[in-house]
């Protein structure tokens, strides 16, 4: 999706979704209340200046003031309920495409009309240990009314702190130093869920218990990691990872050094 389009966008609107425990507690039979937030750019096929000429708003337009209310009735709406922040966004997506498909805005003559949309949802307390979950989405309305889906959502768990033998000097191989880990993954479109909360625990313990001289090699044992079905029943459905590792005390004056690596799933074959 250009950057360069016109842009609508919403940012950091206020949500209080319902989210299924599992992925926060071991209590899998309930659903939390999570503080959340919404961030939305919807890009208009050819921007729009009918509106910029008349000076009001015209069809090549949305108002973002009806976008967020469409975005609050579907999470605030009676008995709603997600089993995970995929779902959660996997329902906002369908609102908004439900809304708009058909409408003039996505031309139906231009054979280049196409609506893109992306939606990024942040649940700042739903993963322990962590400054929280965030997911990224992309999806398009195309002009013959079919929808159009990225091959990939994109899901980030931010700020994972641990504690590790890292470092070259005498003292840290005999000391653990805090280490922050932020993932990125990029899942198959409509796949199964991961529970993200389990995925930061099993990456907890890899990393407490490991022991590596570089923070380069502990990046990639992280990665690896999470691309192997054997050590994680969820990699079938992520095809790339990105991992970045920080040592924050590492450089006098600066708040965090550090290395990111990102690798597919088709570079261990």
């Amino acid at each position: 999706m250009s950057i360069e389009r016109d842009t609508v966008f919403l940012r950091s609107l206020a949500i209080a979704p319902w989210i299924k425990a599992n992925d926060l507690t071991k209590i899998s039979s309930s659903f939390v209340q999570q503080p959340g937030l919404v961030h939305l750019r919807v890009m208009p096929p050819d921007g729009f200046s009918r509106s910029i000429h008349c000076d009001q708003l015209e069809s090549d337009t949305v108002s973002y003031f009806d976008l967020a209310e469409l975005i609050l009735a579907r999470v605030n709406q009676a008995r709603a309920s997600f089993g995970s922040i995929d779902d959660l966004a996997e329902s906002l997506a369908n609102a908004i495409m439900d809304k708009y498909i058909g409408m003039s805005l996505v031309d139906q003559s231009s054979k280049q009309g196409v609506m893109d949309f992306e939606l990024a949802i942040e649940l700042p307390k739903a993963i322990k240990s962590s400054s929280g979950l965030s997911i990224l989405i992309k999806r398009s309305l195309l002009s013959n009314q079919e929808q159009e889906r990225s091959m990939f959502d994109q899901i980030s768990i931010n700020q994972i702190r641990l504690v590790t033998l890292i470092g070259v000097l005498e003292h840290e191989r005999i000391t653990k130093q805090e280490v922050v880990v932020t993932l990125t993954l990029w899942k198959t479109t409509r796949s199964d869920r991961i529970d993200c909360q389990r995925l930061a625990e099993l990456v907890s313990v890899n990393v407490t218990r490991s022991s590596f001289f570089t923070v380069e090699a502990l990046a990639h044992f992280i990665a690896t990691n999470l691309l192997s079905v054997e050590t994680n029943q969820a990699a079938k459905f992520i095809e790339r990872v990105r991992v970045r590792v920080e040592k924050p005390e590492a450089v006098p004056l600066a708040l965090g050094s550090g290395v990111e690596i990102t690798i597919s799933k088709k570079a261990l074959v």
